[in-house]
């Protein structure tokens, strides 16, 4: 039987090369495909050898290998580069491709369409079909007895068995420490920061304004910095001393909060007013007001937190007592 099948092999290869030879002979274009066996066990890879030869004045297109790659039961695993076989006469095209297969049976390997072009006509040319057969792997006649099922046996337990779970607690336990020690770190912390002691919005606005008046910054042409510095101190006071939005506000919505409040007047609020729309003016706009609107404005300011300072709350005067009666008494004695 084995020798059969390599006499078939080699009757397929002369095939082949003699069908290529008349080709080149008689000046017309040829195809054939061979197998290097014709029978595998299941998985085994096979190379599949493809001859192209066609005459000089034409041209090899492309060989088509959807119907290998369709064919149920047979795959193509890995397509070669076309090699060009030297040859006087013509051209003669060498390719290999490798198949397997997993299923065991007899499979026709379809023919392989290959295309030539002789100037614009196209001329198609089939390979032969091949047969592959698969074989099944060989089963062991040999009998082996069936023993019974094994109940599982249990093995001693040792200290790597539990090692993941007192790793697993160590973790928990430095976590839970490391916890307690920083909450206890943050307690000591805030009772041990200084108590920090605001001071009145009326002794900061009287400072700054006295540091504002002795940078001199609108005599030094610094308009925009000396109205910045001046609304800044006009808003962080009204903020501080009245409660209200003053540093986050623009100006119209901060005259709008003053007319809630009983202690600024209509007066006072048309002057904060002019301070705080020159501000805007110069910052926005550009604008140069005229030299004694600059002092005007921090005087007006200075005298509008004089004037709404908060006022200590009246000491209540004690009953007289009745010394004065003692010394009457003394006097009347004499």
């Amino acid at each position: 039987m084995k020798e059969l099948r390599k006499l078939s092999l080699s009757w397929s290869f002369g095939l082949s090369f003699l069908l290529c030879l008349l080709s080149q002979l008689g000046g017309a274009q040829s195809v054939s495909a061979a197998l290097n066996k014709n029978d595998i066990l299941i998985g085994d890879q096979i190379r599949m050898e493809l001859d192209i030869s066609y005459p000089s004045g034409m041209s090899f297109e492309v060989a088509d290998l959807s119907g290998i790659e369709n064919t149920e039961g047979i795959e193509l695993l890995k397509v070669y580069p076309v090699d060009t076989v030297p040859s006087s006469e013509g051209n003669l095209l060498h390719q290999t491709l490798i198949l397997t297969s997993f299923d065991s049976g007899q499979y026709l390997i379809p023919q392989i369409p290959v295309s030539f072009l002789s100037g614009d006509q196209r001329q198609t040319v089939n390979t032969n079909t091949l047969l592959l057969i698969v074989n099944p792997y060989p089963v062991s006649q040999d009998t082996v007895q069936l023993q019974p099922i094994k109940g599982i046996i249990a093995e001693e337990k040792t200290i790597e068995d539990y090692l993941f779970v007192l790793i697993g607690i160590g973790i928990v336990a430095l976590l839970g420490f490391l916890g307690y020690f920083f909450y206890k770190r943050s307690q000591n912390q805030e009772e041990l920061a200084p108590l920090v002691i605001k001071r009145p919005p009326y002794e900061v606005a009287m400072e700054k304004i006295e540091s504002l008046r002795a940078s001199k910054l609108w005599q030094q042409n610094k308009i925009k910095a000396y109205q910045s510095e001046l609304t800044f101190i006009l808003r962080e006071y009204l903020e501080d001393r009245f409660k209200i939005k003053a540093l986050e506000s623009t100006s119209d919505e901060i005259i709008e909060d003053l007319k809630k409040l009983d202690e600024v007047g209509e007066d006072w609020r048309d002057e904060l007013n002019k301070i705080l729309q020159t501000a805007d003016l110069v910052k926005f706009a550009k604008a140069i007001p005229p030299v004694e609107v600059h002092a005007a404005g921090l005087d007006k300011l200075e005298t509008f937190v004089v004037q709404t300072k908060p006022q200590p709350k009246p000491v209540e005067e004690d009953e007289p007592t009745e010394e004065p009666e003692e010394e009457d008494k003394s006097e009347a004695l004499e």
